[in-house]
């Protein structure tokens, strides 16, 4: 029973049974002592009030609310749930809650104070339609939250998605109240859609008929490119997010071809409760657009009219479309076009196979490598010797870069995925970069130490952005001696 998620509450339920048995005992003694006394009447303003009748209106009430709480422990938390599978709304609970009082009311007013109640529901009747026409929308978003837990379209925990005002909610059913439907993002924010605009939205129930959901995505890609070129390209960027086990079932085809150009349809699917969609669509795209770039190709623009007119024909060089790649990297942005090209001018494109080791954890290394196409998988050695897959990198990613900085060796074993193209660059075109100018050791610290960390800043504590910035200090100071050692600079 303690393993059990649902359990039932003795103690409750035993205070709820003593206290019933107490009040009964109490209000028979009270009642045979002071009988007489009890029945007579106390004059009230203009009313006759017999203790009598309010002392058996207290204990009617007072049973009542224990019955509710016995009901609540033994039926609603946990036979329900537990026996038949049925988890009961709050809303439900509190309808049903609602209409124990108003019977034990009704019969209160009836055999214990001899009210009649035909003329009470009259009355309420007519308050009724004057709190009606003034609490409408009230009143609605309770019907609908009615409506809403009857039908059983949505439980508490699923994943919706729902456009309201202009924004996409993807979220989960955390409460359904008689009012309010609150929804929880995978970012920790809570929207409360009242019930009657909830039930005027177009909803999607991600959690239905499984707990993995079917996202699109579209492309659009103008006609002179090779449709299995462009396939392959998006594929790649896929694979590259699939590996990290976030989405799965994921393929592209040609959805449709239109003056604008041909549209790429992509499909996956995804668990929204592990991973928001918002996030993971982010990562599909950026993943997508680094190999279409290492494609050379573009997405569709709009046509325009364009005048043409004659220039001279511009042609790059091997080395300047290797500078202008170069100056794309996240390490090298700062750099001037002239140290940029110095750079290009040493590298040198190197391709490989599916299955071949770029390098491997131990080695000593003596150069960095840009991924220029195609996808590698980093491997470590764990502490059982087993091969650990820890990332997968892309075009635009780099990697060697510790060896070569700081004359460690290769802390990863980097494995090709699939054919690649890689750009080497050797330690003499970089090492004078480090050693001579002061703000490129700062920055290209920053970058490595920051891809490196475990945990993205989001979430994490002050200790760990101290470590951080001392890790960044110590990667820096290593950077610049080891540096000066190779130039035979002293410090």
């Amino acid at each position: 029973m303690k393993n059990s998620k649902y359990q039932i509450n003795i103690n409750s339920i035993l205070y709820a049974v003593i206290k019933i048995i107490l009040m009964a005992m109490c209000s028979y003694i009270v009642a045979g002592h002071w009988h007489s006394e009890l029945h007579q009447p106390i004059k009230w303003g203009e009313s006759r009030i017999i203790p009598m009748n309010l002392l058996v209106l207290y204990a009617c009430i007072f049973t009542t609310m224990q019955i509710t709480k016995i009901l609540r422990n033994c039926l609603w938390e946990y036979y329900l749930p537990k026996k038949r599978n049925i988890k009961m709304s709050t809303l439900l609970i509190g309808l049903i809650n609602f209409g124990i009082y108003l019977l034990c009311t009704f019969v209160a007013c009836r055999f214990v104070l001899g009210l009649e109640v035909g003329s009470a529901l009259t009355a309420t009747g007519a308050v009724g339609v004057v709190l009606g026409f003034g609490l409408q929308k009230m009143f609605l978003d309770l019907f609908v939250g009615i409506s809403i837990d009857m039908d059983k379209s949505f439980r508490m925990g699923d994943w919706v998605f729902l456009r309201s005002n202009n924004m996409d909610i993807y979220g989960e059913i955390i409460q359904m109240s008689w009012r309010v439907v609150t929804i929880q993002t995978t970012e920790n924010v809570t929207h409360q859609i009242p019930n009657n605009i909830f039930g005027m939205q177009i909803i999607t129930n991600l959690s239905r008929p499984s707990a993995e959901s079917e996202f699109e995505l579209m492309y659009c890609i103008p006609f002179e490119y090779n449709e299995n070129a462009v396939i392959r390209a998006i594929t790649l960027g896929l694979e590259a997010v699939g590996c990290t086990g976030v989405i799965t079932d994921y393929k592209c085809r040609v959805s449709k071809v239109s003056t604008e150009g041909v549209y790429y349809k992509v499909k996956y699917f995804l668990n929204p409760a592990k991973c928001g969609p918002g996030k993971v669509r982010h990562l599909i795209h950026s993943r997508v657009f680094r190999f279409l770039r290492a494609a050379n190709i573009k997405l569709a623009t709009q046509m325009q009219r364009v005048y043409i007119t004659e220039i001279a024909d511009q042609i790059f060089t091997p080395t300047e479309e290797t500078a202008n790649y170069i100056a794309q990297i996240d390490i090298f942005q700062t750099l001037t076009e002239r140290q940029v090209k110095e750079i290009a001018t040493v590298s040198r494109k190197r391709n490989f196979n599916k299955g071949d080791v770029i390098c491997s954890q131990g080695e000593e290394g003596r150069s960095l490598f840009i991924v220029c196409e195609g996808m590698l998988k980093v491997f470590i050695t764990n502490e059982a010797g087993a091969q650990q897959q820890v990332a997968v990198l892309i075009p635009e990613d780099f990697f060697g870069e510790m060896s070569l900085l700081t004359g460690d060796r290769r802390s990863a074993t980097v494995i090709a995925e699939s054919q690649i193209t890689l750009l080497e660059i050797e330690s003499d075109a970089l090492i004078p970069l480090f050693a001579n100018d002061e703000k490129f050791p700062q920055i290209v610290s920053k970058i490595i130490t920051e891809r490196n960390a475990t945990n993205t800043a989001l979430g994490r504590t002050h200790e760990e952005e101290v470590e951080q910035v001392s890790k960044l200090r110590e990667l820096e100071m290593r950077i610049k001696n080891f540096s000066k050692k190779l130039l035979g600079i002293k410090n």
